[in-house]
């Protein structure tokens, strides 16, 4: 059954939306011929169609209806003849202002789009696109509306829900406890959260608008940050930035870890970069302090090694001063008795008894021997106040305190200083040679942080070396530490022909508290410290080479241009 109301069979459908006209001569949309078989196409084509289509006559009630509408409302066509297109259609509370709009339509000749809640017959609401359209009669007066209608409810929802999202994600960004700042492609700022306001002393009305430049305000490391800006807007890659000094609002010097994320647009290209910042001042001390701590806990493992370090050249330095006061006393005795015949030769004669007693005194007293040992002993008493003077000045570089800012370092010497401390860790497992390349350059580092990561590797090495030969009974292993200086770093390798290390964790090593020791033999933060000062804090990198059953290197770059 054909749906559509047959009407006056001279109406003409106007072409336009928007902007009617009441001439007769407007071009007709029914095809040429017999009336009756136009009017079937048109109903043809509006019950076939996937939209709504209502016709309304002069004063609202209806007289057209399409099936989609039908299934799509749960009327009947009959159900709906002759009803008012408002009443049956809209809420309540907006039937009054849908049929000021309708009378628009029929008396003022206006033609519009308009979205609005369409009721179905269970009382659903649902949202419709209509595109209204003016009908006029053979004399060209308006004589009916109709309505054609796009079901686009399930569109606002995923709308709804996405402005929803967006809004959240919004209050999200905009509420997190780090630091927020968005700019756009011409890197001005369209976002600036609390904690920008509070950490950089500006708000977001004065911010928002502004550009990221360095004559906004902004007390930070500009180079840095400009640079970082830069190579994540060409590369469309995230980056992080560690240690970012800055001056917080009415503050001291503080720093900030930077994390740089850039934003695609639907064409792939940048539209927005997100700048999330910490304060890490307190935390960049408080590692400061662990491996201040960590250092002290490395020396007082060492410390009995150290003592015996100490104490072997302190007995022989002992035991040689004693020999050197007994000879000494030995040779004062005979120096006296020389002193004597000289004083009887002044006199005139020396009596036998005497000269055969002075000979005596001398084969007694072994002065050959003398002659030749005392050298001796005070050759071995230097060489071992000298050792004691090396371990003591080892220990006063290594754990020294580390300086807040890089100093140039001699780094063969540093590594020197470290072997020393550590000897006794691996001097029963492990011969330790070493090859330096002695035109390095000086190197900015912070010594202390440099010598407790080489430091927590030695001792690595020399444990590694220890699983695999035990104490020595099964033969000594071999670590060897090398300085080279390349054209823009030096690399330091330090080398064990331990154990290796199995694949399956190769990656984890590095990581905090990650241990393969037993119970209160390691804590899993020696490697974890050496990558944070060599990587975080240094800026320089290490990474581990290794072979199961033959051993490990690992390699440290650290830049010259620093």
């Amino acid at each position: 059954m054909l749906l559509f109301l047959r009407i006056d069979k001279s109406f003409v459908m106007s072409r336009g939306v928007s902007n009617m006209h009441k001439s007769k001569k407007e071009p007709s949309l029914v095809p040429s011929g017999d009336v009756t078989k136009a009017e079937d196409f048109i109903a043809s084509v509006a019950d076939v169609a996937g939209v709504i289509i209502i016709i309304i006559d002069s004063i609202g009630k209806i007289i057209g209806f399409n099936r989609y509408s039908e299934k799509l409302t749960g009327y009947t066509y009959e159900e709906l003849t002759g009803k008012d297109f408002c009443d049956v259609f809209f809420p309540k509370d907006q039937v009054d202002f849908e049929k000021k709009i309708v009378e628009g339509y029929l008396y003022d000749d206006f033609a519009s789009s308009q979205e609005n809640c369409f009721l179905t017959k269970d009382g659903n609401c649902l949202r419709i696109s209509w595109k209204n359209n003016i009908v006029y009669n053979g004399e060209g007066s308006v004589s009916h509306v109709i309505y054609i209608g796009v079901d686009i409810t399930e569109f606002k929802i995923i709308e709804e829900q996405l402005v929803g999202a967006h809004k959240e994600i919004e209050q999200l960004l905009m509420s997190i406890s780090a630091i927020l700042i968005g700019i756009d492609t011409n890197e001005t700022i369209v976002r600036w959260n609390k904690q920008a306001e509070s950490a950089l002393g500006y708000d977001v009305q004065t911010m928002l608008g502004q550009k990221l430049l360095r004559g906004s305000g902004i007390l930070w490391d500009w180079e840095v940050v400009e640079e970082a800006i830069y190579v994540c807007k060409q590369s469309n890659q995230s980056k992080r930035l560690d240690n970012v000094m800055y001056i917080a609002h009415g503050d001291r010097e503080r720093y900030l870890r930077i994390m740089l994320y850039p934003v695609q647009g639907e064409n792939g290209l940048f539209k927005e970069l997100l700048i999330l910042a910490d304060d890490v001042t307190e935390l960049r001390e408080l590692q400061g302090q662990l491996v201040q701590a960590q250092k002290l806990e490395a020396i007082g493992q060492l410390a009995a090694g150290i003592a015996h370090e100490i104490n072997t050249p302190t007995q022989y330095v002992g035991d040689n001063t004693l020999f050197l006061r007994d000879s000494f006393n030995d040779m004062k005795t005979l120096i006296n008795k020389y002193q004597e015949l000289m004083n009887e030769m002044k006199k005139g004669a020396v009596p036998d008894s005497f000269v055969q007693e002075i000979e005596a005194l001398t084969q007694k007293l072994d002065i050959d021997y003398l002659m030749d040992e005392v050298p001796r002993a005070i050759d071995q008493t230097l060489e071992g106040i000298n050792r004691v003077s090396t371990i003591v000045r080892a220990m006063k570089e290594f754990s020294h305190p580390g300086s807040t800012e890089m100093v140039l370092v001699d780094i063969n010497r540093a590594i020197e200083s470290t072997i020393t401390v550590s000897r006794n860790e691996w001097k029963y497992v492990s011969d330790l040679v070493t090859d330096f390349d002695n035109t390095l350059p000086l190197v900015n580092c912070f010594p202390g942080e440099f010598n407790q990561a080489v430091l927590n590797i030695i001792i690595n090495a020399a444990h590694a070396i220890g699983d695999k030969v035990g104490d020595g009974d099964r033969g000594k292993g071999a670590i060897s530490i090398s300085t080279k200086g390349k054209e823009t770093y030096v690399e330091i390798r330090i080398s064990d022909t331990g154990m290796g290390i199995p694949g399956e964790i190769v990656d984890r090593i590095f990581d905090p508290f990650f241990t393969t020791k037993g119970v209160g033999k390691g804590t899993g933060q020696g490697l974890s410290i050496a990558r944070s000062v060599i990587v975080d804090k240094h800026k320089g990198s290490i990474k581990v080479e290794t072979e199961l059953g033959i051993g490990t290197t690992f390699v440290i770059q650290l830049s010259l241009q620093s």
